[in-house]
C-alpha cells in the first residue's frame, strides 16, 4: 500500500512539473528574444561609429524596460530627455550647445523633418556636410513607407559612400556617420516596434498613440541629439 502511494505521489508531481513547465515557454522565449537580441539587423562594422548607433538603441531600449513602452507623446517627451542626460554620447562628443527642454522637444514634434533640417543648417558646420546631411535626411522621408530592410540597405550604401569620398575630411565624415549610424538604429527600434503594434492589434483594440508617420520617429531623435554629435 506505501509503494502504491509513493507511485501515486510520484506521478501527481511530475503532472504538476509538466503543467508548470508547459505554461512558460512562451514567456521565456519572448523575454530571452527580447532581452538578449545583438541587433545584428542593424549593424554596420564598417561604420567606425557603430557603437555610438547602439548605444543609443541601448539607452531607449533600458529606458523601456524600466518604464515600459511608449505610447504617446508624453512618455516620448520623457525618453528623448532621459537620452539627452544620458553621458555616453555626450562623453564620445561632447559639443552640445543647446540645451534641450520639454518645450523644444514638442516644436520638434510638431515638425521634425523641417526643424532637423534648420537644426542641420544653424549648425557650425562646413557647406558640403550640411548639403550631405540635408540629402541624407530627404531621402530617409521619401522612404519612409519603404521596408526597414530596403532603407536599412540604402543607408549601408550611403556610409559607404561617405567612407569613400575623397572630398570630405575626416571629421567631416565623423560627424555623418555618427548621425547615420543613429538612424539605423533608431529606423530598426522603431520597425521592431511596428511588428509588436500590429501582432497586438490583432487581438487587441489599438489604443491612441503617438501622431507621428513613417520615418518621422527618427527624424525627432536626431534633432534632439544633433547638437552632440559635431
Amino acid at each position: 500500500m506505501k509503494s502504491l502511494l509513493l507511485c501515486i505521489a510520484i506521478s501527481l508531481s511530475m503532472f504538476s512539473c509538466t503543467n508548470d513547465q508547459e505554461s512558460l515557454p512562451k514567456l521565456s522565449k519572448d523575454f530571452k528574444d527580447e532581452s538578449s537580441s545583438k541587433v545584428t539587423d542593424a549593424t554596420n562594422p564598417n561604420n567606425p561609429f557603430d557603437q555610438i548607433g547602439l548605444d543609443y538603441y541601448n539607452h531607449f531600449k533600458n529606458f523601456e524596460l524600466e518604464n515600459g513602452p511608449v505610447k504617446n507623446q508624453a512618455q516620448l517627451i520623457e525618453q528623448l530627455l532621459y537620452l539627452n542626460d544620458k553621458g555616453d554620447i555626450k562623453g564620445k562628443t561632447n559639443k552640445s550647445v543647446i540645451t534641450i527642454t520639454p518645450e523644444m522637444i514638442a516644436v520638434i514634434l510638431a515638425d521634425p523633418e523641417n526643424k532637423l533640417i534648420e537644426l542641420i543648417n544653424d549648425a557650425s558646420l562646413s557647406i558640403s556636410v550640411k548639403n550631405n546631411l540635408t540629402y541624407f535626411v530627404s531621402e530617409l522621408v521619401d522612404k519612409q513607407d519603404d521596408d526597414y530592410d530596403d532603407v536599412h540597405n540604402y543607408i549601408l550604401d550611403y556610409e559607404g559612400g561617405v567612407i569613400a569620398d575623397s572630398v570630405l575630411i575626416q571629421e567631416e565624415k565623423d560627424t555623418i556617420l555618427k548621425v547615420s549610424a543613429i538612424s539605423r538604429y533608431s529606423l530598426y527600434a522603431e520597425a521592431r516596434k511596428r511588428d509588436r503594434d500590429w501582432e497586438t492589434s490583432v487581438t487587441n483594440k489599438p489604443s491612441k498613440g503617438i501622431d507621428l508617420k513613417g520615418n518621422e520617429i527618427t527624424m525627432v531623435k536626431l534633432a534632439v541629439v544633433f547638437n552632440n554629435l559635431y
